[in-house]
C-alpha cells in the first residue's frame, strides 16, 4: 500500500488493485471456453440484494455460493434500466411482460416511451405508493481477481445509496471507474413494517492514476461506456431482472 498526495490539502490513500493481465494465452483460454461465441450478458454473474433484511451477500464463485457482508472491486459500469410485471413480481426467473435497457423506450407490453407510460408513474404500483414498472440499475462491478465484471442488480429502495454516491464522486471530480467501491448491506423497514434490504456504497481507496486509466479503458473494452472520441458505445443488450 502506497501514499500519494491527490490534491495540495489533503492525502489519499491509494492502492495498487489489481487487474489481471489479459497476454494471448488468457485470450486463448477465453476464446475456447465460449467456443467461438462473443461474450453473452445473460451468462455474466448476477449478485441481488437479499430479501427479508439480509446483510450477507450471496457470490457465485467456481467452488460453489458465498456469503460475504461486502462486495468490493471497481465500478466499470452503472445501467439504468426498467421492468414491469402485470401480476405482483414474486421472485424467480419470470420474465417481464415489459422492460427497457434504457430507461426510456419500453418493449413488451405496454411498451413505448417510458416517461409517457402510466405504469412509471408513482402511485401506479398495488399499493399506490411506489411505481409498477420498476426502475432498476444494473452495476456491473469488476472484482480484483477477475477479466469480466459481475453484476450488482439493485431495486428500487436501493437506487437513492447509489446515485448519492456517484454524485458526491462526480463533485470532487472522482470518475467512479478509478476508484475501489464497497458495497455492504443494511437493514431497513417500509411503511408497512416489513424489514428490507439497502445497498450501502462507500469509497474504500483510489486507484494509482496509471492503474485507474487501465480500468477506464477496460469498460471501454468491454463495450460497457462509450470509447473517447465516439459518440456512442455498444451496450450489452438484455431483458432486466427484478431483484
Amino acid at each position: 500500500m502506497t501514499k500519494e498526495l491527490a490534491t495540495k490539502e489533503e492525502t489519499k490513500e491509494v492502492i495498487t488493485f489489481k487487474l489481471l493481465e489479459v497476454g494471448e494465452d488468457a485470450l486463448a483460454v477465453i476464446k475456447n471456453n465460449l467456443d467461438g461465441e462473443p461474450l453473452n450478458p445473460r451468462d455474466i454473474d448476477r449478485v441481488g440484494v437479499p430479501a427479508g433484511g439480509g446483510t450477507q451477500w450471496c457470490v457465485p464463485t467456481l467452488e460453489g455460493e458465498i456469503n460475504t457482508p461486502e462486495l468490493t472491486g471497481v465500478i466499470l459500469a452503472i445501467k439504468n434500466c426498467r421492468a414491469y410485471w402485470a401480476d405482483d413480481y414474486s421472485g424467480g426467473n419470470t420474465p417481464p411482460d415489459c422492460s427497457s435497457d434504457d430507461n426510456v423506450i419500453g418493449l413488451g407490453t405496454p411498451g413505448g416511451l417510458c416517461r409517457d407510460c402510466p405504469m412509471s408513474k408513482f402511485g401506479s404500483d398495488s399499493k399506490g405508493r411506489g411505481q409498477a414498472c420498476k426502475q432498476i440499475k444494473r452495476v456491473f462491478l469488476l472484482p480484483g481477481d477477475s477479466l469480466f465484471p459481475m453484476i450488482v442488480q439493485l431495486p428500487p429502495t436501493s437506487l437513492g445509496g447509489c446515485g448519492q454516491y456517484t454524485t458526491r464522486l462526480g463533485s470532487k471530480y472522482i470518475d467512479y471507474r478509478t476508484v475501489v467501491t464497497r458495497i455492504t448491506l443494511a437493514k431497513e423497514k417500509n411503511p408497512d413494517g416489513i424489514a428490507y434490504s439497502k445497498a450501502v456504497f462507500a469509497m474504500k481507496s483510489r486507484l494509482d492514476p496509471a492503474r485507474a486509466e487501465r480500468f477506464i479503458k477496460h469498460s471501454e473494452d468491454l463495450g460497457l461506456k462509450p470509447k473517447r472520441g465516439t459518440a456512442g458505445a455498444t451496450t450489452p443488450s438484455e431483458a432486466p431482472a427484478e431483484n
